[in-house]
């Protein structure tokens, strides 16, 4: 079997959902071929779905351009989407041609549009995934804009076309989506305990506290320099800053993935996006998270992950000067694991039926 996947590069998250809804049913049937057409190198694809993929280093969709991790260009945005609808036929014959080439028996997408208006054209099965869709976006950002308005209708167009629309949990009700489904998706992660951690950061004190700064596949440069982190405390970054004070390291010494190393820290702070979220929620590690203005997405997060841990809005203010650590809760709140409403994707049941 043939699987054609197009994965959204805006953050990692799109990664994250397809992995783990393909996951079970790629360990039960190993022979089958992926094409994966995302602007999301290959490497990181292939460690993500540890399997060898036939890559397409390509843009699914347009997605947002940012500013940085927190914030839209939304100027920028607009330009790429009338761009967008001005080159859509062009783009349709382009994903065709990828089509007709590789004859795929499946098309999935997370969650780009056009792949499934090819799909339905071609009467190839085709199952759009995700928390969210871009039409949803686009309306959000760009809802000023009235000559957008034929591009979102051709968006939803597209979206209404695919065999089966599954909106994942936490995430967006799909509003603009007439029949879909909603189902979580199992969060399995690799524990790690905290000692071992600091015995590679080399740090004797096993009493010494851990927070993480990570914001996924996006930006947000800020400056430790003058942060006055407690004796007790120290702060992972990531790469692009520099290290400044004793206190500070970078995450990626550790070779441990994110994923792994959010269940053996005391917080993290992030931006809300699906993949953190999701993970945060099955470590059940403290979180603060940074606004991120008119990203709808973020109200069914935090109400999804306050069920599971600490998790409060952090100011900008407070996270520039490096104050966060003080605005932890003094004694220590105990979350008991809540069963979700909707039930696991089965995402091979769904594969099975419609190939």
């Amino acid at each position: 079997m043939k699987i054609f996947i197009e994965i959204s590069h805006h953050g990692y998250g799109h990664l994250s959902q397809t992995q783990l809804a393909l996951a079970p049913f790629l360990k039960s049937n190993p022979d089958v071929s992926l094409f994966v057409r995302t602007k999301i190198s290959k490497d990181l694809v292939e460690k993500r779905f540890d399997k060898q993929v036939s890559h397409l280093y390509e843009a699914a969709d347009p997605g947002l351009s940012m500013i940085d991790a927190l914030a839209v260009d939304e100027i920028k945005t607009r330009e790429i989407y009338h761009l967008w609808l001005k080159n859509w036929d062009q783009e349709v014959k382009h994903i065709k041609n990828h089509i007709e080439t590789i004859k795929p028996d499946l098309i999935l997408s997370n969650i780009s549009f056009q792949i499934l208006e090819v799909a339905s054209k071609m009467c190839i099965p085709s199952i759009a995934l995700s928390s969210l869709n871009w039409s949803l976006l686009v309306g959000q950002y760009l809802k000023s804009d009235p000559k957008l308005a034929i591009l979102i209708e051709k968006m939803n167009a597209s979206y209404n076309s695919s065999s089966r629309f599954i909106g994942v949990k936490p995430g967006l009700n799909h509003e603009n989506v007439k029949l879909k489904v909603f189902h979580s998706l199992p969060f399995p992660f690799e524990k790690i305990d905290k000692k071992e951690i600091l015995k590679k950061l080399s740090i004797q004190d096993q009493q010494t506290k851990i927070s993480l700064i990570t914001f996924g596949g996006m930006d947000l440069v800020f400056n430790p320099e003058n942060w006055k982190v407690p004796s007790d405390w120290i702060v992972l970054v990531p790469d692009y800053i520099p290290i400044r004070g004793p206190s500070i390291y970078h995450y990626s010494k550790l070779s441990i993935p994110v994923s792994t190393l959010i269940s053996g820290i005391d917080l993290i702070i992030t931006k809300m996006g699906y993949g953190i979220a999701s993970e945060i929620g099955a470590a059940q590690t403290p979180c603060f998270y940074l606004h991120r203005p008119g990203w709808p997405e973020e109200k069914p997060f935090k109400e999804w992950l306050s069920q599971r841990t600490f998790c409060e809005e952090l100011s900008l203010e407070n996270f520039m000067n490096g104050t966060f650590v003080n605005s932890l809760p003094a004694e220590k709140k105990t979350y008991n694991l809540i069963k979700d409403d909707f039930t696991l994707l089965d995402l091979g049941k769904e594969i099975r039926d419609l190939t």
